[in-house]
Protein backbone atom coordinates (compact mmCIF):
# COMPACT_ATOMS: atom_id res chain seq x y z
CA UNK A 1 0.00 0.00 0.00
CA UNK A 2 1.58 3.32 -1.29
CA UNK A 3 0.46 6.95 -1.27
CA UNK A 4 -2.90 7.24 -2.76
CA UNK A 5 -2.59 3.67 -4.55
CA UNK A 6 -4.65 1.08 -1.74
CA UNK A 7 -3.34 -2.21 -3.21
CA UNK A 8 -0.34 -4.10 -3.67
CA UNK A 9 2.67 -3.83 -5.68
CA UNK A 10 4.92 -6.54 -6.70
CA UNK A 11 8.82 -4.34 -6.45
CA UNK A 12 12.24 -6.44 -7.64
CA UNK A 13 15.76 -5.10 -8.50
CA UNK A 14 16.36 -6.38 -11.94
CA UNK A 15 19.91 -5.82 -13.35
CA UNK A 16 19.97 -2.52 -10.71
CA UNK A 17 16.79 -1.21 -11.77
CA UNK A 18 13.33 -1.17 -9.45
CA UNK A 19 10.87 -2.72 -11.38
CA UNK A 20 7.15 -2.80 -10.16
CA UNK A 21 4.10 -4.16 -10.98
CA UNK A 22 0.60 -3.64 -9.54
CA UNK A 23 -1.11 -6.90 -8.15
CA UNK A 24 -4.63 -5.28 -7.51
CA UNK A 25 -6.10 -3.02 -5.52
CA UNK A 26 -6.86 -4.20 -1.90
CA UNK A 27 -10.47 -4.15 -2.09
CA UNK A 28 -10.82 -6.42 -4.79
CA UNK A 29 -7.47 -8.78 -4.28
CA UNK A 30 -6.56 -11.07 -1.07
CA UNK A 31 -3.80 -11.19 0.31
CA UNK A 32 -3.48 -14.67 -0.31
CA UNK A 33 -3.67 -14.01 -4.33
CA UNK A 34 -1.68 -10.66 -3.87
CA UNK A 35 1.28 -13.05 -2.20
CA UNK A 36 0.60 -15.91 -4.99
CA UNK A 37 0.68 -13.58 -8.37
CA UNK A 38 4.14 -12.11 -6.60
CA UNK A 39 5.73 -15.90 -5.89
CA UNK A 40 4.77 -16.58 -9.87
CA UNK A 41 6.62 -13.24 -11.04
CA UNK A 42 9.92 -14.17 -8.72
CA UNK A 43 9.79 -17.29 -10.31
CA UNK A 44 9.48 -15.90 -13.86
CA UNK A 45 12.10 -13.86 -12.64
CA UNK A 46 14.58 -16.47 -11.72
CA UNK A 47 14.11 -18.75 -14.65
CA UNK A 48 15.02 -15.63 -16.47
CA UNK A 49 12.20 -14.27 -17.90
CA UNK A 50 11.01 -10.60 -17.25
CA UNK A 51 7.17 -11.02 -17.50
CA UNK A 52 6.91 -7.37 -16.37
CA UNK A 53 8.58 -6.33 -20.16
CA UNK A 54 6.59 -4.71 -22.55
CA UNK A 55 5.69 -7.17 -25.43
CA UNK A 56 6.85 -5.44 -28.77
CA UNK A 57 4.11 -4.77 -31.11
CA UNK A 58 4.26 -5.77 -34.90
CA UNK A 59 3.99 -4.18 -37.84
CA UNK A 60 0.37 -5.10 -39.58
CA UNK A 61 2.64 -6.60 -42.78
CA UNK A 62 3.85 -9.21 -39.19
CA UNK A 63 0.26 -9.51 -37.97
CA UNK A 64 -0.90 -10.15 -41.57
CA UNK A 65 1.79 -12.83 -41.90
CA UNK A 66 1.14 -14.55 -38.75
CA UNK A 67 -2.39 -14.60 -39.18
CA UNK A 68 -2.06 -16.74 -43.17
CA UNK A 69 0.52 -18.98 -41.33
CA UNK A 70 -2.42 -19.84 -38.73
CA UNK A 71 -5.31 -19.84 -41.28
CA UNK A 72 -2.81 -22.47 -43.61
CA UNK A 73 -1.61 -24.30 -40.47
CA UNK A 74 -4.97 -24.86 -39.21
CA UNK A 75 -6.81 -25.87 -42.98
CA UNK A 76 -9.12 -23.27 -43.32
CA UNK A 77 -8.12 -22.86 -46.47
CA UNK A 78 -9.08 -25.50 -49.59
CA UNK A 79 -6.12 -24.78 -51.92
CA UNK A 80 -2.89 -22.37 -52.12
CA UNK A 81 -5.21 -20.04 -54.25
CA UNK A 82 -6.47 -18.22 -51.48
CA UNK A 83 -2.81 -17.95 -49.62
CA UNK A 84 -2.01 -16.12 -52.83
CA UNK A 85 -5.36 -14.08 -52.78
CA UNK A 86 -4.80 -12.75 -49.12
CA UNK A 87 -1.39 -12.22 -50.23
CA UNK A 88 -1.83 -10.27 -53.18
CA UNK A 89 -4.78 -8.30 -51.78
CA UNK A 90 -2.88 -7.09 -48.88
CA UNK A 91 0.42 -6.30 -50.60
CA UNK A 92 -1.43 -4.45 -53.22
CA UNK A 93 -3.73 -2.17 -51.59
CA UNK A 94 -2.95 -2.28 -47.63
CA UNK A 95 0.55 -2.81 -47.29
CA UNK A 96 2.10 0.76 -49.36
CA UNK A 97 -0.01 2.82 -46.81
CA UNK A 98 0.12 0.99 -43.55
CA UNK A 99 2.44 -2.08 -43.91
CA UNK A 100 5.60 -0.63 -41.69
CA UNK A 101 2.83 0.88 -39.40
CA UNK A 102 2.47 -1.27 -35.88
CA UNK A 103 -0.80 -2.48 -35.17
CA UNK A 104 -1.57 -0.26 -32.16
CA UNK A 105 -1.17 2.69 -33.92
CA UNK A 106 -3.28 1.66 -37.31
CA UNK A 107 -6.65 3.90 -36.92
CA UNK A 108 -10.25 4.02 -38.47
CA UNK A 109 -8.70 6.55 -40.76
CA UNK A 110 -6.29 4.98 -41.87
CA UNK A 111 -8.65 1.97 -42.87
CA UNK A 112 -10.64 4.36 -44.40
CA UNK A 113 -7.61 5.72 -46.66
CA UNK A 114 -6.97 2.34 -47.62
CA UNK A 115 -10.50 1.09 -48.59
CA UNK A 116 -12.10 4.64 -50.02
CA UNK A 117 -10.48 4.57 -53.78
CA UNK A 118 -11.63 0.86 -54.31
CA UNK A 119 -15.44 0.77 -52.64
CA UNK A 120 -17.18 2.57 -55.35
CA UNK A 121 -15.08 1.30 -58.57
CA UNK A 122 -14.06 -2.26 -56.78
CA UNK A 123 -16.77 -2.93 -54.43
CA UNK A 124 -15.75 -6.98 -53.95
CA UNK A 125 -12.16 -6.23 -53.49
CA UNK A 126 -12.47 -3.49 -50.90
CA UNK A 127 -15.02 -5.88 -48.86
CA UNK A 128 -12.41 -8.83 -48.78
CA UNK A 129 -9.68 -6.49 -47.97
CA UNK A 130 -12.08 -4.69 -45.35
CA UNK A 131 -12.62 -8.42 -43.80
CA UNK A 132 -8.85 -9.56 -44.05
CA UNK A 133 -8.15 -6.56 -42.16
CA UNK A 134 -10.79 -7.28 -39.32
CA UNK A 135 -9.20 -10.68 -38.77
CA UNK A 136 -5.54 -9.46 -38.93
CA UNK A 137 -7.01 -6.86 -36.24
CA UNK A 138 -9.14 -9.78 -33.73
CA UNK A 139 -6.11 -11.54 -34.40
CA UNK A 140 -3.53 -8.76 -32.53
CA UNK A 141 -6.18 -7.64 -29.66
CA UNK A 142 -6.32 -11.61 -29.13
CA UNK A 143 -2.34 -11.42 -28.98
CA UNK A 144 -2.48 -8.94 -26.60
CA UNK A 145 -0.82 -6.00 -29.36
CA UNK A 146 -4.23 -3.66 -29.36
CA UNK A 147 -6.50 -2.92 -26.68
CA UNK A 148 -8.80 -0.74 -28.44
CA UNK A 149 -11.96 -1.09 -31.30
CA UNK A 150 -11.12 -3.01 -34.48
CA UNK A 151 -10.52 -0.32 -37.12
CA UNK A 152 -12.07 -2.31 -39.07
CA UNK A 153 -15.15 -3.60 -37.98
CA UNK A 154 -18.26 -3.06 -40.17
CA UNK A 155 -20.54 -2.76 -37.48
CA UNK A 156 -20.54 0.16 -35.72
CA UNK A 157 -17.79 1.74 -37.68
CA UNK A 158 -17.08 1.50 -41.61
CA UNK A 159 -20.85 1.07 -41.78
CA UNK A 160 -20.94 4.56 -41.02
CA UNK A 161 -18.66 6.03 -43.45
CA UNK A 162 -19.37 3.48 -46.83
CA UNK A 163 -22.56 2.15 -48.13
CA UNK A 164 -23.33 -1.11 -47.86
CA UNK A 165 -21.65 -3.25 -50.17
CA UNK A 166 -24.71 -4.55 -51.59
CA UNK A 167 -26.27 -1.32 -52.27
CA UNK A 168 -23.29 -0.23 -54.56
CA UNK A 169 -23.51 -0.73 -58.07
CA UNK A 170 -20.30 -1.48 -60.32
Amino acid sequence: VTGKYRGFVFRKMVKGKTIQKRLGSAKKVTLAKAKYDADKLRLALANGENPLEKKSIPTLKECAQAVIDVQEKTKRWRNDRSRKAWENSLSMHVFPLLGEKTVDTITLDDVYEVLQPLWFDKTETASRIRGRLEKIFDFASFRGYITSANPARWRGGLENLFPSPSKVKN
